[in-house]
């Protein structure tokens, strides 16, 4: 097998724990979008309740019929407002639960259920200042009433979204929180029983005020903090990275002084030295901009990447070290994580995660 990745129960799970002790009694919800953080959609669901989740969170009813055909009955809920009835009929078919912050979604959700013959499910999403989905407040309490009004919808939810949650003393976050908080007596005075929810990982870890009913977690279950560098200063839970991703070597060579590897021969050896290319690249989802800034573990020891990585393999130096051909590299470890190469490549562990490439076999272990 080329290039695999090996996703860790255990670790999943010990994550979830660990979460889930720090927020509870607030329920957990697992977020499984964009391929679970690169990890697999599929395995992630069928493990999910297992593992310790409450509820999934995805972000299109394309994501939704993948976690309902592995089996799952968890209660999911899609972060965006279907497009149409046809969208709206297949989550409501499906027992998922959506996004509802317009009237025009609000009068789709109804006439989809009324079609099903089956109510819809909807969580109302409020725009507290992040400014991307939602309604403002008094629009939302408008949509609420209405939905309240028909026998075809039913509210289980009133949601909002933290903008600077990864930021642990974050006024805004602060002004998001209370603005929230307005709602809810008000509301729960109508639906005792609604879930208010606000927290993505870094509000759940570092904002008790926010944590609510429920939490929304995707980069903490997976093993990494929203924004790195600071965590061991705040909320250190020693959360584990459920993620390895292993290649082989496919080729081993001798090279001289000033001859170079790569496209563009922008690394050249200033020594003997011994160079092994591994079968991973840009198409695979290890960023060309960390070209030649970014370390491979190879038997518990860290070698650099040298040269321009290109679409499926780049080349490591070995320097005296000889490695056979098929020997197996590691260049997301627990010794050196996504995080880590996403700091050398000036971007975020997030895109790192979710820019693994489908051609990339996942496997679940331990």
């Amino acid at each position: 097998m080329r290039i695999k990745a090996e996703i860790s129960f255990s670790a999943l799970r010990n994550n979830i724990q660990k979460i889930k002790a720090l927020v509870s009694p607030a329920k957990f919800m697992l977020v499984v979008k964009a391929n679970a953080y690169g990890h697999g959609i599929r395995l992630i669901s069928e493990i999910a309740e297992k593992a310790g989740a409450d509820w999934l969170g995805v972000t299109s009813a394309a994501e939704a019929i993948d976690v309902r055909e592995t089996g799952t009955q968890i209660p999911l809920l899609c972060f965006f407002e279907p497009e149409n009835r046809e969208e709206a009929l297949e989550l409501i078919y499906r027992d998922v639960s959506f996004n509802v912050f317009s009237e025009r979604c609000l009068s789709l959700a109804v006439n989809a259920a009324q079609v099903a013959q089956k109510p819809a499910r909807i969580h109302i999403k409020i725009n507290t200042g992040m400014n991307r989905l939602g309604s403002s407040s008094e629009k939302a309490l408008e949509i609420l009433k209405n939905a309240l009004s028909s026998k075809s919808v039913i509210v289980e939810g009133l949601w909002t979204h933290l903008a600077t949650a990864e930021l642990p003393d974050s006024d805004f976050a602060i002004h998001q929180i209370n603005e929230f908080e307005k709602l809810k007596k008000s509301v729960k005075k109508l639906i005792p029983n609604i879930l208010f929810h606000a927290a993505n990982t870094g509000g759940a870890l570092f904002y008790p005020s926010a944590r609510f009913d429920m939490v929304r977690i995707g980069i903490g279950a997976y093993g990494y903090y929203p924004s790195a560098g600071y965590e061991k200063s705040q909320t250190d839970l020693k959360l584990e990275p459920v993620l390895r991703l292993k290649t082989r070597v496919t080729a081993v060579r001798r090279i001289n002084p000033g001859e170079g590897v790569s496209y563009g021969l922008k690394w050249r050896a200033d020594r003997k030295t011994c160079i092994g290319i591994v079968a991973a690249g840009y198409a695979d989802g290890i960023p060309y901009s960390a070209s030649g800034k970014i370390f491979v573990n190879y038997k518990g020891k860290l070698y650099p990447q040298i040269g321009s990585i290109c679409m499926d393999q780049f080349a490591v130096d070995f320097k005296d070290t000889i490695p056979e051909i098929d020997d197996e590299v590691e260049i997301i470890s627990p010794v050196y994580t996504a995080e880590d190469i996403a700091i050398a490549a000036g971007t975020i562990t997030y895109e790192v995660l979710t820019r693994i490439g489908t051609r990339v076999h996942r496997a679940i272990v331990d």
